[in-house]
Protein backbone atom coordinates (compact mmCIF):
# COMPACT_ATOMS: atom_id res chain seq x y z
CA UNK A 1 0.00 0.00 0.00
CA UNK A 2 3.08 2.74 0.59
CA UNK A 3 4.44 2.03 -2.71
CA UNK A 4 0.96 2.80 -4.36
CA UNK A 5 0.15 5.55 -2.59
CA UNK A 6 3.78 6.91 -1.77
CA UNK A 7 3.18 7.23 1.82
CA UNK A 8 0.42 9.70 1.87
CA UNK A 9 -0.99 9.40 5.02
CA UNK A 10 -3.83 11.79 6.91
CA UNK A 11 -2.29 15.15 7.94
CA UNK A 12 -3.56 14.72 11.39
CA UNK A 13 -2.40 10.72 12.08
CA UNK A 14 0.01 10.01 14.77
CA UNK A 15 2.06 6.71 14.38
CA UNK A 16 1.21 3.79 12.14
CA UNK A 17 -2.54 4.57 9.78
CA UNK A 18 -5.00 1.91 11.32
CA UNK A 19 -6.73 0.57 7.67
CA UNK A 20 -8.85 -1.92 10.22
CA UNK A 21 -11.46 1.65 10.01
CA UNK A 22 -11.58 0.25 6.53
CA UNK A 23 -14.00 -2.78 5.14
CA UNK A 24 -12.31 -5.22 3.56
CA UNK A 25 -14.33 -4.18 0.38
CA UNK A 26 -13.86 -0.58 0.69
CA UNK A 27 -10.21 -1.02 0.96
CA UNK A 28 -9.98 -3.27 -1.73
CA UNK A 29 -11.88 -0.40 -3.91
CA UNK A 30 -9.07 2.18 -2.79
CA UNK A 31 -6.34 0.05 -4.28
CA UNK A 32 -7.94 -0.61 -7.40
CA UNK A 33 -8.36 3.28 -7.76
CA UNK A 34 -4.41 3.68 -6.78
CA UNK A 35 -3.39 1.08 -9.80
CA UNK A 36 -6.13 1.71 -12.25
CA UNK A 37 -8.25 4.62 -12.06
CA UNK A 38 -11.39 3.00 -11.28
CA UNK A 39 -13.38 1.28 -8.87
CA UNK A 40 -16.44 -0.68 -8.37
CA UNK A 41 -18.90 -0.56 -5.28
CA UNK A 42 -22.05 -3.04 -5.17
CA UNK A 43 -24.71 -0.50 -3.70
CA UNK A 44 -24.91 3.08 -2.25
CA UNK A 45 -24.00 1.83 1.46
CA UNK A 46 -20.88 0.98 -0.37
CA UNK A 47 -20.73 3.91 -2.19
CA UNK A 48 -20.94 6.23 0.95
CA UNK A 49 -18.25 3.89 2.74
CA UNK A 50 -16.08 4.48 -0.20
CA UNK A 51 -16.44 8.20 -0.23
CA UNK A 52 -15.85 8.20 3.80
CA UNK A 53 -13.00 6.01 2.85
CA UNK A 54 -11.25 7.97 0.39
CA UNK A 55 -11.11 11.45 2.79
CA UNK A 56 -9.82 9.09 6.03
CA UNK A 57 -7.03 8.02 3.26
CA UNK A 58 -6.99 11.44 1.63
CA UNK A 59 -7.66 10.27 -2.00
CA UNK A 60 -8.89 12.94 -3.24
CA UNK A 61 -9.58 12.12 -7.06
CA UNK A 62 -11.24 9.07 -5.61
CA UNK A 63 -12.86 11.36 -3.61
CA UNK A 64 -14.23 13.67 -6.23
CA UNK A 65 -15.55 10.59 -8.01
CA UNK A 66 -16.90 9.60 -5.33
CA UNK A 67 -18.75 12.37 -5.18
CA UNK A 68 -19.60 12.31 -8.57
CA UNK A 69 -21.39 9.50 -8.45
CA UNK A 70 -23.31 10.68 -5.47
CA UNK A 71 -24.50 13.81 -7.22
CA UNK A 72 -26.19 12.06 -10.16
CA UNK A 73 -28.02 9.16 -7.42
CA UNK A 74 -29.89 12.00 -5.21
CA UNK A 75 -33.44 11.78 -4.73
CA UNK A 76 -35.55 12.14 -1.93
CA UNK A 77 -35.04 8.87 0.08
CA UNK A 78 -31.13 9.67 0.60
CA UNK A 79 -30.97 13.60 0.12
CA UNK A 80 -30.44 14.03 3.67
CA UNK A 81 -28.16 11.61 4.37
CA UNK A 82 -25.59 12.63 1.65
CA UNK A 83 -25.81 16.44 2.97
CA UNK A 84 -25.06 14.50 6.19
CA UNK A 85 -22.01 12.50 4.79
CA UNK A 86 -20.31 15.87 3.14
CA UNK A 87 -20.49 17.84 6.00
CA UNK A 88 -18.96 15.36 8.39
CA UNK A 89 -16.72 14.76 5.83
CA UNK A 90 -16.46 18.60 5.26
CA UNK A 91 -14.34 18.73 1.80
CA UNK A 92 -17.50 18.41 -0.93
CA UNK A 93 -18.98 21.70 -1.07
CA UNK A 94 -20.60 20.81 -4.28
CA UNK A 95 -22.04 17.23 -3.47
CA UNK A 96 -23.68 19.00 -0.17
CA UNK A 97 -25.04 21.67 -1.69
CA UNK A 98 -26.53 19.27 -4.14
CA UNK A 99 -28.11 17.56 -1.53
CA UNK A 100 -29.55 20.25 -0.10
CA UNK A 101 -31.11 21.23 -3.73
CA UNK A 102 -31.92 17.82 -3.99
CA UNK A 103 -33.97 18.19 -0.18
CA UNK A 104 -35.46 21.95 -0.89
CA UNK A 105 -36.99 20.84 -4.46
CA UNK A 106 -38.30 17.27 -2.75
CA UNK A 107 -39.15 18.70 0.68
CA UNK A 108 -42.82 17.30 0.98
CA UNK A 109 -40.98 13.60 0.09
CA UNK A 110 -38.25 14.36 2.64
CA UNK A 111 -39.79 15.11 5.32
CA UNK A 112 -42.55 11.99 4.23
CA UNK A 113 -39.72 9.52 5.23
CA UNK A 114 -39.92 9.39 8.11
CA UNK A 115 -36.59 8.16 10.42
CA UNK A 116 -34.58 9.99 7.59
CA UNK A 117 -36.57 13.45 8.44
CA UNK A 118 -36.48 12.91 12.19
CA UNK A 119 -32.72 11.85 12.54
CA UNK A 120 -31.44 14.57 10.38
CA UNK A 121 -29.11 17.01 12.20
CA UNK A 122 -30.62 19.71 13.73
CA UNK A 123 -28.30 21.75 12.09
CA UNK A 124 -29.69 20.41 8.81
CA UNK A 125 -33.33 20.70 9.66
CA UNK A 126 -32.60 24.53 10.79
CA UNK A 127 -31.07 25.40 7.30
CA UNK A 128 -33.84 23.55 5.42
CA UNK A 129 -36.62 25.04 7.25
CA UNK A 130 -35.27 28.99 6.86
CA UNK A 131 -34.13 28.68 3.21
CA UNK A 132 -36.18 31.13 0.68
CA UNK A 133 -35.54 28.14 -2.01
CA UNK A 134 -37.67 25.57 -0.29
CA UNK A 135 -40.18 24.09 -2.08
CA UNK A 136 -43.01 23.83 0.61
CA UNK A 137 -46.05 26.21 1.58
CA UNK A 138 -45.79 27.50 5.28
CA UNK A 139 -48.13 25.22 7.20
CA UNK A 140 -45.63 22.19 5.62
CA UNK A 141 -42.60 23.83 7.06
CA UNK A 142 -44.00 24.06 10.41
CA UNK A 143 -45.78 20.94 10.63
CA UNK A 144 -42.07 19.43 9.41
CA UNK A 145 -40.27 21.41 12.34
CA UNK A 146 -42.81 20.66 15.03
CA UNK A 147 -42.51 16.46 14.03
CA UNK A 148 -38.57 16.65 14.37
CA UNK A 149 -38.94 18.04 17.79
CA UNK A 150 -41.35 16.06 18.66
CA UNK A 151 -39.59 12.89 17.61
CA UNK A 152 -36.79 12.89 19.83
CA UNK A 153 -36.71 12.07 23.36
CA UNK A 154 -36.03 13.15 25.49
CA UNK A 155 -37.84 16.49 24.47
CA UNK A 156 -35.65 19.61 23.51
CA UNK A 157 -35.64 22.24 25.61
CA UNK A 158 -37.40 25.53 25.37
CA UNK A 159 -34.13 27.16 23.65
CA UNK A 160 -33.82 24.47 20.89
CA UNK A 161 -37.39 24.99 20.41
CA UNK A 162 -37.90 28.45 19.69
CA UNK A 163 -34.13 28.17 17.70
CA UNK A 164 -35.46 25.82 15.35
CA UNK A 165 -39.72 26.81 14.98
CA UNK A 166 -38.23 30.47 14.53
CA UNK A 167 -36.95 29.63 10.95
CA UNK A 168 -40.85 29.26 10.33
CA UNK A 169 -42.09 32.70 8.91
CA UNK A 170 -45.48 32.73 10.88
CA UNK A 171 -47.03 35.37 9.29
CA UNK A 172 -47.64 33.51 5.98
CA UNK A 173 -49.70 31.10 8.25
CA UNK A 174 -53.39 30.72 7.52
CA UNK A 175 -54.95 33.16 9.94
CA UNK A 176 -56.82 30.47 11.69
CA UNK A 177 -53.86 27.75 11.40
CA UNK A 178 -52.23 30.39 13.57
CA UNK A 179 -54.52 31.19 15.49
CA UNK A 180 -55.80 27.75 16.42
CA UNK A 181 -52.78 24.63 16.04
CA UNK A 182 -50.02 27.06 16.41
CA UNK A 183 -51.14 28.72 19.69
CA UNK A 184 -52.16 25.73 21.00
CA UNK A 185 -49.21 23.66 20.30
CA UNK A 186 -47.50 22.19 23.43
CA UNK A 187 -43.84 22.75 22.39
CA UNK A 188 -44.82 26.98 22.27
CA UNK A 189 -46.82 26.84 25.82
CA UNK A 190 -43.39 28.10 27.15
CA UNK A 191 -41.98 31.37 28.27
CA UNK A 192 -39.36 31.61 25.29
CA UNK A 193 -41.85 29.96 22.85
CA UNK A 194 -44.28 32.63 23.55
CA UNK A 195 -42.11 35.48 23.75
CA UNK A 196 -40.64 33.91 19.83
CA UNK A 197 -44.34 34.39 18.78
CA UNK A 198 -44.63 37.82 19.93
CA UNK A 199 -41.64 38.88 18.19
CA UNK A 200 -41.82 37.01 14.98
CA UNK A 201 -41.43 39.51 12.18
CA UNK A 202 -44.36 40.38 10.57
CA UNK A 203 -46.74 38.21 13.03
CA UNK A 204 -50.09 39.88 12.10
CA UNK A 205 -51.02 41.11 16.07
CA UNK A 206 -47.69 42.65 16.49
CA UNK A 207 -47.04 44.35 12.60
CA UNK A 208 -48.02 45.05 9.28
CA UNK A 209 -44.57 43.68 7.81
CA UNK A 210 -44.54 40.60 6.20
CA UNK A 211 -41.76 38.47 5.90
CA UNK A 212 -40.79 37.47 2.25
CA UNK A 213 -42.36 34.27 0.37
CA UNK A 214 -40.03 31.13 -0.32
CA UNK A 215 -39.28 31.05 -4.38
CA UNK A 216 -39.32 27.44 -4.37
CA UNK A 217 -42.80 26.75 -5.76
CA UNK A 218 -43.09 30.46 -7.64
CA UNK A 219 -42.57 29.94 -11.37
CA UNK A 220 -41.82 33.13 -13.41
CA UNK A 221 -43.63 33.68 -17.26
CA UNK A 222 -42.20 35.71 -19.77
CA UNK A 223 -44.55 37.06 -22.83
CA UNK A 224 -43.06 38.94 -25.54
CA UNK A 225 -43.52 39.74 -28.97
CA UNK A 226 -44.19 42.60 -31.42
CA UNK A 227 -47.44 44.83 -31.93
CA UNK A 228 -48.70 44.76 -35.53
Amino acid sequence: FERVWSGKWPRDCRGPLDLTALSTACLKACLEFAYTGEAEVADEDALAELLAGAAFLQMDELLEAAAEAYVSRLAASNALAVWELADRIGRLPRLAEAAAKAARANFGEVVAGGEAWTAAPASIVRSLLEDDRLRASEEEVYRAGVAWLQAHDPPPGEEEVAALLSRVRFALLPREFLNGVVMEEPLLDTRVGKQMLLEAPGLAIMSTARPRPRTGGMKLYAVGGLSG
